[in-house]
């Protein structure tokens, strides 16, 4: 069986912000043995254009989620922060990250793990205003700290130890955080560590 996790990366907190980029990702939770290696070739990474965005869909940014932004590592504004050539439409980064959820699970059976509540409001916003279905139904979305909170054996305000004897090639300091595809594959080796 699969399970699915979303996160994605934003420049305020509310659910009409702009979305800078995303990264949805998939594990098989059946798996005795599993590796960051085998998570990360099973993820999907879009970046979107800000410009998109703000002019033709009015979506908000947030000067203290600027300054936070300003404050992060070089790796993880140069992956989602700074604007690139490639950037994609909001409607262009929707169709790709449905195209890959469609491959890889049937969406209304398919539980989809995200921090908290914004990742999952801000995307349905965004599919709603370009005139596009949600990427999930509501209902099978989950929280990963609540679950991780209540399955682990020593949890941390949500995070939690990646069972080494799982996941053979997990090294603590390759993990970038705010690299949405790095992020999902903390939360998916920490939820399957569970």
């Amino acid at each position: 069986m699969k399970i699915a996790c979303l996160d994605i990366e934003t420049m305020g907190t509310e659910s009409t912000c702009v979305i800078l980029s995303a990264a949805i990702g998939f594990a098989d939770i059946t798996k005795e043995k599993q590796s960051i290696e085998e998570l990360r070739k099973n993820t999907q990474f879009v970046k979107f254009s800000v410009k998109d965005q703000v002019e033709n869909y009015k979506r908000t940014i947030d000067k203290d989620t600027i300054a936070w932004w300003n404050k992060q590592c070089d790796i993880a504004k140069d992956c989602s922060f700074f604007p690139k050539k490639t950037d994609l439409t909001s409607k262009e980064g929707i169709a790709i990250l449905r195209k890959y959820i469609l491959e890889q699970c049937i969406p209304e059976k398919t539980y989809c793990f995200i921090r908290g509540s914004l990742d999952q409001l801000a995307l349905d916003s965004l599919c709603r205003i370009v005139g596009e279905p949600p990427l999930f139904p509501f209902f099978v979305y989950r929280d990963c700290r609540t679950y991780i909170e209540c399955c682990a054996e020593n949890p941390r305000k949500g995070y939690c130890d990646i069972d080494d004897t799982k996941f053979t090639d997990y090294k603590r300091d390759a993990i970038i955080k705010h690299l949405p595809q790095e992020d999902i594959i903390l939360d998916l080796a920490m939820i399957l560590s569970c």
